[in-house]
Protein backbone atom coordinates (compact mmCIF):
# COMPACT_ATOMS: atom_id res chain seq x y z
CA UNK A 1 0.00 0.00 0.00
CA UNK A 2 1.39 3.69 -0.81
CA UNK A 3 2.75 5.49 1.87
CA UNK A 4 0.13 7.94 3.33
CA UNK A 5 1.38 10.70 1.85
CA UNK A 6 2.13 9.63 -1.13
CA UNK A 7 0.31 11.11 -4.57
CA UNK A 8 -2.67 8.91 -5.10
CA UNK A 9 -2.08 5.87 -7.49
CA UNK A 10 -5.90 6.75 -8.93
CA UNK A 11 -3.88 9.74 -10.32
CA UNK A 12 -6.14 12.63 -8.68
CA UNK A 13 -3.29 13.95 -7.88
CA UNK A 14 -4.32 14.47 -4.14
CA UNK A 15 -2.30 12.62 -1.03
CA UNK A 16 -2.89 9.19 -0.64
CA UNK A 17 -4.63 9.94 2.78
CA UNK A 18 -7.18 12.48 1.37
CA UNK A 19 -8.45 10.66 -1.31
CA UNK A 20 -8.19 6.67 -2.18
CA UNK A 21 -7.41 5.32 2.02
CA UNK A 22 -11.13 4.48 2.94
CA UNK A 23 -11.11 1.81 0.25
CA UNK A 24 -7.52 1.04 -1.21
CA UNK A 25 -6.68 -1.75 0.61
CA UNK A 26 -10.07 -3.78 -0.42
CA UNK A 27 -8.88 -2.70 -4.03
CA UNK A 28 -5.73 -3.84 -3.38
CA UNK A 29 -7.38 -7.59 -2.03
CA UNK A 30 -9.43 -7.61 -5.01
CA UNK A 31 -6.36 -7.83 -7.59
CA UNK A 32 -4.60 -10.02 -5.06
CA UNK A 33 -7.70 -12.41 -5.48
CA UNK A 34 -6.96 -11.92 -9.23
CA UNK A 35 -3.44 -13.16 -9.40
CA UNK A 36 -4.15 -16.23 -7.45
CA UNK A 37 -6.46 -17.01 -10.21
CA UNK A 38 -9.61 -16.72 -8.00
CA UNK A 39 -11.50 -14.16 -10.54
CA UNK A 40 -14.77 -14.83 -9.55
CA UNK A 41 -14.08 -13.67 -5.79
CA UNK A 42 -12.31 -10.62 -7.08
CA UNK A 43 -15.34 -9.31 -9.05
CA UNK A 44 -17.55 -10.40 -6.66
CA UNK A 45 -14.95 -8.00 -4.32
CA UNK A 46 -15.48 -5.72 -6.49
CA UNK A 47 -19.10 -5.67 -6.62
CA UNK A 48 -19.12 -5.03 -2.97
CA UNK A 49 -17.18 -2.24 -3.37
CA UNK A 50 -18.94 -0.11 -5.98
CA UNK A 51 -22.47 -0.60 -3.60
CA UNK A 52 -20.22 0.40 -0.48
CA UNK A 53 -18.53 3.63 -2.84
CA UNK A 54 -21.18 4.66 -5.27
CA UNK A 55 -19.89 8.24 -5.72
CA UNK A 56 -16.41 7.60 -6.01
CA UNK A 57 -14.96 7.16 -9.72
CA UNK A 58 -12.11 5.99 -8.64
CA UNK A 59 -13.94 2.73 -7.68
CA UNK A 60 -15.39 2.57 -10.72
CA UNK A 61 -11.83 3.18 -12.42
CA UNK A 62 -10.20 0.13 -10.91
CA UNK A 63 -12.89 -2.11 -11.22
CA UNK A 64 -12.81 -1.34 -14.81
CA UNK A 65 -9.34 -2.08 -14.54
CA UNK A 66 -9.54 -5.25 -13.18
CA UNK A 67 -12.39 -6.76 -15.98
CA UNK A 68 -10.14 -5.55 -18.68
CA UNK A 69 -8.09 -7.86 -17.39
CA UNK A 70 -10.60 -10.16 -16.91
CA UNK A 71 -10.82 -9.89 -21.13
CA UNK A 72 -14.05 -8.25 -20.64
CA UNK A 73 -14.03 -4.70 -22.38
CA UNK A 74 -17.39 -4.45 -22.46
CA UNK A 75 -18.39 -4.20 -18.63
CA UNK A 76 -15.32 -2.30 -18.54
CA UNK A 77 -16.64 0.38 -20.89
CA UNK A 78 -19.81 0.43 -18.72
CA UNK A 79 -17.63 0.65 -15.33
CA UNK A 80 -15.75 3.91 -16.97
CA UNK A 81 -19.48 5.16 -18.00
CA UNK A 82 -20.53 5.08 -14.42
CA UNK A 83 -17.14 7.28 -13.47
CA UNK A 84 -17.40 9.75 -16.26
CA UNK A 85 -20.98 10.48 -14.58
CA UNK A 86 -19.26 11.38 -11.77
CA UNK A 87 -16.44 13.49 -12.89
CA UNK A 88 -16.56 13.55 -16.55
CA UNK A 89 -12.84 14.97 -16.87
CA UNK A 90 -11.45 11.08 -14.78
CA UNK A 91 -8.10 10.78 -16.40
CA UNK A 92 -7.70 6.93 -15.33
CA UNK A 93 -11.11 6.66 -17.43
CA UNK A 94 -9.86 8.44 -20.62
CA UNK A 95 -6.29 6.24 -20.02
CA UNK A 96 -8.27 2.73 -19.81
CA UNK A 97 -10.77 3.56 -23.14
CA UNK A 98 -7.20 5.03 -25.16
CA UNK A 99 -5.82 1.21 -24.01
CA UNK A 100 -9.35 -0.53 -25.05
CA UNK A 101 -8.97 1.66 -28.40
CA UNK A 102 -5.63 0.79 -29.05
CA UNK A 103 -6.19 -3.22 -28.49
CA UNK A 104 -8.92 -2.56 -31.36
CA UNK A 105 -5.68 -1.22 -33.71
CA UNK A 106 -7.83 2.33 -33.42
CA UNK A 107 -3.93 4.39 -33.71
CA UNK A 108 -5.95 7.79 -33.80
CA UNK A 109 -8.60 7.13 -31.13
CA UNK A 110 -6.29 5.95 -28.47
CA UNK A 111 -3.92 8.59 -29.01
CA UNK A 112 -6.79 10.90 -28.79
CA UNK A 113 -8.37 9.51 -25.37
CA UNK A 114 -4.59 9.10 -23.86
CA UNK A 115 -4.44 13.24 -25.25
CA UNK A 116 -7.20 13.78 -23.15
CA UNK A 117 -6.04 11.92 -20.13
CA UNK A 118 -2.93 14.01 -20.09
CA UNK A 119 -4.81 16.96 -19.53
CA UNK A 120 -7.27 15.14 -17.31
CA UNK A 121 -4.35 13.68 -15.13
CA UNK A 122 -3.44 16.66 -12.12
CA UNK A 123 0.20 17.56 -12.71
CA UNK A 124 0.69 16.21 -9.25
CA UNK A 125 0.42 12.31 -10.82
CA UNK A 126 3.74 12.10 -11.81
CA UNK A 127 3.62 8.19 -12.85
CA UNK A 128 0.35 8.38 -15.28
CA UNK A 129 1.50 11.17 -16.38
CA UNK A 130 4.87 9.59 -17.53
CA UNK A 131 3.19 6.75 -18.30
CA UNK A 132 0.41 8.47 -20.36
CA UNK A 133 3.07 10.57 -22.22
CA UNK A 134 5.08 7.80 -23.17
CA UNK A 135 1.83 5.81 -24.44
CA UNK A 136 1.54 9.20 -26.74
CA UNK A 137 4.90 9.21 -27.71
CA UNK A 138 4.45 5.87 -28.96
CA UNK A 139 1.48 6.62 -31.16
CA UNK A 140 2.73 9.58 -32.89
CA UNK A 141 6.15 8.12 -33.80
CA UNK A 142 4.14 5.19 -35.65
CA UNK A 143 1.95 8.34 -37.24
CA UNK A 144 5.57 9.85 -38.56
CA UNK A 145 5.16 12.72 -36.04
CA UNK A 146 8.49 13.13 -34.92
CA UNK A 147 7.85 16.86 -33.29
CA UNK A 148 5.00 15.87 -31.18
CA UNK A 149 7.07 12.73 -30.22
CA UNK A 150 9.73 14.46 -28.74
CA UNK A 151 7.57 17.20 -27.32
CA UNK A 152 5.84 14.12 -25.62
CA UNK A 153 8.85 11.94 -24.64
CA UNK A 154 10.10 15.42 -22.95
CA UNK A 155 7.73 15.49 -20.71
CA UNK A 156 7.56 11.70 -19.95
CA UNK A 157 11.05 12.05 -18.69
CA UNK A 158 10.55 15.24 -16.58
CA UNK A 159 7.54 13.13 -14.79
CA UNK A 160 9.88 10.15 -14.75
CA UNK A 161 13.26 11.05 -14.54
CA UNK A 162 14.89 8.25 -13.04
CA UNK A 163 13.04 5.94 -16.18
CA UNK A 164 16.67 4.30 -17.23
CA UNK A 165 14.98 2.67 -20.64
CA UNK A 166 13.04 6.13 -21.67
CA UNK A 167 16.08 8.12 -21.41
CA UNK A 168 17.51 5.08 -23.61
CA UNK A 169 14.99 5.10 -26.02
CA UNK A 170 15.04 9.03 -26.26
CA UNK A 171 18.97 9.54 -26.87
CA UNK A 172 18.77 6.90 -29.73
CA UNK A 173 15.91 8.69 -31.55
CA UNK A 174 16.79 11.99 -30.40
CA UNK A 175 20.33 11.86 -29.67
CA UNK A 176 23.80 12.01 -31.38
CA UNK A 177 23.11 9.18 -32.92
CA UNK A 178 19.75 10.13 -34.41
CA UNK A 179 18.66 9.12 -37.90
CA UNK A 180 16.28 12.06 -38.34
CA UNK A 181 16.92 15.14 -39.87
CA UNK A 182 17.86 17.85 -38.25
CA UNK A 183 14.80 19.69 -39.08
CA UNK A 184 12.26 16.75 -37.48
CA UNK A 185 14.69 15.94 -34.93
CA UNK A 186 15.96 18.79 -32.91
CA UNK A 187 14.85 21.03 -29.87
CA UNK A 188 12.31 23.74 -31.17
CA UNK A 189 11.75 26.35 -28.80
CA UNK A 190 8.75 29.41 -28.27
CA UNK A 191 9.93 32.63 -29.29
CA UNK A 192 9.99 36.03 -27.83
CA UNK A 193 6.43 37.76 -28.33
CA UNK A 194 6.05 41.45 -28.72
CA UNK A 195 3.58 41.36 -26.15
CA UNK A 196 5.22 39.21 -23.24
CA UNK A 197 3.25 36.26 -21.92
CA UNK A 198 3.84 33.31 -20.23
CA UNK A 199 5.65 30.42 -22.11
CA UNK A 200 5.28 27.45 -19.28
CA UNK A 201 3.13 24.91 -22.33
CA UNK A 202 5.89 22.02 -21.29
CA UNK A 203 5.46 22.94 -16.98
CA UNK A 204 2.17 22.55 -16.84
CA UNK A 205 -0.74 21.99 -19.82
CA UNK A 206 0.17 22.21 -23.19
CA UNK A 207 -3.83 22.99 -24.11
CA UNK A 208 -3.60 26.21 -21.59
CA UNK A 209 -0.37 27.32 -24.03
CA UNK A 210 -2.63 27.02 -27.18
CA UNK A 211 -5.82 29.01 -25.61
CA UNK A 212 -2.90 31.52 -24.62
CA UNK A 213 -1.11 31.82 -28.31
CA UNK A 214 -4.86 32.01 -29.95
CA UNK A 215 -5.51 34.86 -27.98
CA UNK A 216 -2.56 36.73 -28.28
CA UNK A 217 -2.55 35.76 -32.06
CA UNK A 218 -6.27 37.80 -31.99
CA UNK A 219 -4.87 40.46 -30.26
CA UNK A 220 -1.33 41.08 -32.04
CA UNK A 221 -1.92 40.13 -35.36
CA UNK A 222 0.90 40.95 -37.01
CA UNK A 223 3.73 39.25 -34.23
CA UNK A 224 5.62 36.28 -36.10
CA UNK A 225 6.98 34.73 -33.08
CA UNK A 226 2.99 34.65 -31.46
CA UNK A 227 2.05 32.45 -34.73
CA UNK A 228 5.45 30.36 -34.57
CA UNK A 229 4.55 29.61 -30.93
CA UNK A 230 0.87 28.84 -31.56
CA UNK A 231 1.90 26.86 -34.66
CA UNK A 232 4.66 25.08 -32.86
CA UNK A 233 2.27 24.42 -29.56
CA UNK A 234 -0.24 22.74 -31.87
CA UNK A 235 2.80 20.80 -33.41
CA UNK A 236 3.54 19.60 -30.09
CA UNK A 237 0.34 18.86 -29.31
CA UNK A 238 0.19 16.19 -32.81
CA UNK A 239 -2.45 19.16 -34.34
CA UNK A 240 -0.28 19.04 -37.77
CA UNK A 241 -3.03 21.15 -39.65
CA UNK A 242 -3.43 23.40 -37.43
CA UNK A 243 0.06 23.93 -36.74
CA UNK A 244 0.83 24.39 -40.68
CA UNK A 245 -1.95 26.78 -41.03
CA UNK A 246 -0.05 28.93 -37.79
CA UNK A 247 3.31 28.32 -39.03
CA UNK A 248 2.58 29.81 -42.76
CA UNK A 249 1.03 33.07 -41.08
CA UNK A 250 3.83 33.43 -39.13
CA UNK A 251 6.18 33.57 -42.35
CA UNK A 252 4.12 35.91 -44.14
CA UNK A 253 5.21 38.28 -41.22
CA UNK A 254 8.31 37.33 -40.72
CA UNK A 255 11.18 39.87 -41.41
CA UNK A 256 13.92 37.70 -39.85
CA UNK A 257 15.37 35.63 -42.69
CA UNK A 258 17.17 32.74 -39.54
CA UNK A 259 13.43 32.80 -38.13
CA UNK A 260 12.20 32.25 -41.42
CA UNK A 261 14.24 29.54 -42.44
CA UNK A 262 13.77 27.28 -39.53
CA UNK A 263 9.82 27.84 -39.85
CA UNK A 264 9.83 26.64 -43.20
CA UNK A 265 11.87 23.74 -42.59
CA UNK A 266 9.29 22.72 -39.71
CA UNK A 267 6.37 23.02 -42.32
CA UNK A 268 7.90 20.67 -44.32
CA UNK A 269 8.71 18.23 -41.61
CA UNK A 270 4.92 18.22 -40.57
CA UNK A 271 3.92 17.66 -44.05
CA UNK A 272 5.13 14.82 -43.93
CA UNK A 273 3.20 13.64 -40.79
CA UNK A 274 -0.06 11.63 -40.92
CA UNK A 275 -2.81 13.27 -41.60
CA UNK A 276 -1.46 15.64 -44.13
CA UNK A 277 -2.04 13.44 -47.20
CA UNK A 278 -3.86 16.76 -48.73
CA UNK A 279 -0.33 19.11 -47.88
CA UNK A 280 2.33 16.94 -48.82
CA UNK A 281 4.49 16.71 -51.38
CA UNK A 282 5.70 12.58 -50.56
CA UNK A 283 2.76 10.31 -50.71
CA UNK A 284 3.27 6.66 -50.44
CA UNK A 285 0.42 4.44 -51.93
CA UNK A 286 -0.33 1.43 -49.76
CA UNK A 287 -2.05 -1.94 -50.66
CA UNK A 288 -2.61 -4.89 -47.61
CA UNK A 289 -3.83 -8.20 -47.73
CA UNK A 290 -4.61 -10.68 -45.38
CA UNK A 291 -2.74 -13.91 -45.73
CA UNK A 292 -5.07 -17.06 -45.28
CA UNK A 293 -2.31 -19.48 -46.49
CA UNK A 294 1.69 -18.78 -45.33
CA UNK A 295 3.45 -21.82 -47.06
CA UNK A 296 1.51 -20.90 -50.72
CA UNK A 297 2.71 -17.26 -49.89
CA UNK A 298 6.08 -18.34 -49.11
CA UNK A 299 6.51 -20.62 -51.96
CA UNK A 300 5.50 -17.80 -54.28
CA UNK A 301 8.40 -15.46 -53.29
CA UNK A 302 10.75 -18.57 -53.65
CA UNK A 303 9.38 -18.70 -57.18
CA UNK A 304 9.66 -15.02 -57.44
CA UNK A 305 13.38 -14.88 -56.24
CA UNK A 306 14.54 -17.80 -58.55
CA UNK A 307 13.34 -15.29 -61.30
CA UNK A 308 15.38 -12.50 -59.72
CA UNK A 309 11.93 -10.81 -58.79
CA UNK A 310 12.70 -9.99 -55.24
CA UNK A 311 15.71 -8.71 -53.88
CA UNK A 312 17.22 -8.18 -50.46
CA UNK A 313 14.82 -10.88 -48.90
CA UNK A 314 15.13 -10.66 -44.52
CA UNK A 315 13.45 -12.73 -42.27
CA UNK A 316 13.18 -11.41 -38.63
CA UNK A 317 12.26 -14.34 -36.43
CA UNK A 318 12.19 -13.18 -33.43
CA UNK A 319 9.72 -10.43 -34.68
CA UNK A 320 7.84 -12.72 -36.80
CA UNK A 321 8.53 -10.11 -40.04
CA UNK A 322 9.36 -10.80 -43.56
CA UNK A 323 10.44 -8.16 -45.96
CA UNK A 324 12.12 -7.41 -49.46
CA UNK A 325 12.08 -5.29 -52.47
CA UNK A 326 10.35 -6.38 -55.68
CA UNK A 327 11.87 -5.74 -58.94
CA UNK A 328 12.01 -5.62 -62.91
CA UNK A 329 14.73 -6.29 -64.33
CA UNK A 330 15.80 -3.46 -67.27
CA UNK A 331 16.95 -4.94 -70.75
CA UNK A 332 21.17 -3.63 -71.46
CA UNK A 333 21.21 -2.50 -74.61
CA UNK A 334 25.04 -3.42 -74.01
CA UNK A 335 26.37 -5.77 -72.32
CA UNK A 336 28.14 -4.50 -69.73
CA UNK A 337 28.12 -6.67 -66.98
CA UNK A 338 25.75 -5.59 -65.07
CA UNK A 339 22.14 -5.99 -64.66
CA UNK A 340 19.78 -3.17 -64.07
CA UNK A 341 16.99 -3.18 -62.44
CA UNK A 342 13.84 -0.86 -60.93
CA UNK A 343 11.96 -0.91 -57.80
CA UNK A 344 8.36 -1.78 -58.34
CA UNK A 345 7.27 -2.17 -54.62
CA UNK A 346 8.06 -2.84 -51.11
CA UNK A 347 6.73 -5.90 -49.89
CA UNK A 348 6.34 -7.04 -46.11
CA UNK A 349 4.56 -9.77 -44.19
CA UNK A 350 3.85 -9.59 -40.35
CA UNK A 351 1.22 -10.41 -38.41
CA UNK A 352 -0.92 -12.55 -41.10
CA UNK A 353 -0.99 -9.36 -43.03
CA UNK A 354 1.27 -8.74 -46.86
CA UNK A 355 2.05 -5.32 -46.92
CA UNK A 356 2.78 -3.34 -50.46
CA UNK A 357 3.66 0.15 -50.52
CA UNK A 358 5.35 2.40 -53.52
CA UNK A 359 5.68 6.05 -54.24
CA UNK A 360 4.10 4.63 -57.48
CA UNK A 361 -0.13 3.76 -56.91
CA UNK A 362 -0.07 2.28 -60.77
CA UNK A 363 2.97 0.28 -60.13
CA UNK A 364 2.33 -1.04 -56.79
CA UNK A 365 -1.30 -1.82 -58.33
CA UNK A 366 0.35 -3.95 -60.68
CA UNK A 367 2.14 -5.88 -58.56
CA UNK A 368 -0.41 -6.43 -56.11
CA UNK A 369 -2.54 -7.43 -59.21
CA UNK A 370 -0.06 -10.25 -60.18
CA UNK A 371 0.64 -11.61 -56.47
CA UNK A 372 -3.35 -11.71 -56.19
CA UNK A 373 -3.51 -13.63 -59.15
CA UNK A 374 -0.94 -15.94 -58.47
CA UNK A 375 -1.97 -16.60 -55.03
CA UNK A 376 -5.78 -17.05 -55.79
CA UNK A 377 -7.59 -17.30 -52.47
CA UNK A 378 -4.32 -17.63 -50.29
CA UNK A 379 -4.38 -13.65 -49.62
CA UNK A 380 -7.66 -11.55 -49.13
CA UNK A 381 -8.65 -8.72 -51.19
CA UNK A 382 -6.42 -5.98 -51.59
CA UNK A 383 -7.21 -3.10 -49.45
CA UNK A 384 -5.81 0.39 -50.57
CA UNK A 385 -5.20 3.54 -48.53
CA UNK A 386 -2.40 6.75 -49.18
CA UNK A 387 -0.24 8.14 -46.35
CA UNK A 388 2.23 9.96 -46.01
Amino acid sequence: MPNAYDNCPCGSGKKFKWCCTPYFSRIEHAFDLQQNNQHENAVKEFDRLVMDHPDRPQVFGFYANLLLGEGKPELADEMLEKAFKLDPHFGMGYLLRGIMRQQEGELIGSLLLFRKAAEAYSVEAVEQQGNVHELIARNEVMLNRPVAARAALERALMFLPAERELREHFEAVYGEASRLPAAAGKPYKYRKTAKPLPTEGLNGKLAQAKLAFLALTAEVKDDPAAWFNLGLTHAWLGEQPAAVEALNKSLEKEWDDAAAEETSALVEVLRCGSGMENESDYLEHRILMQVRDPEAVFALLQQMSAARQILAPQMDEEAGVFTCLVIEELPNLLDTGTTMARSLANLSIAQGVLRLWHVDAETVRTVAQRIRERLALAVGEPVESVGT
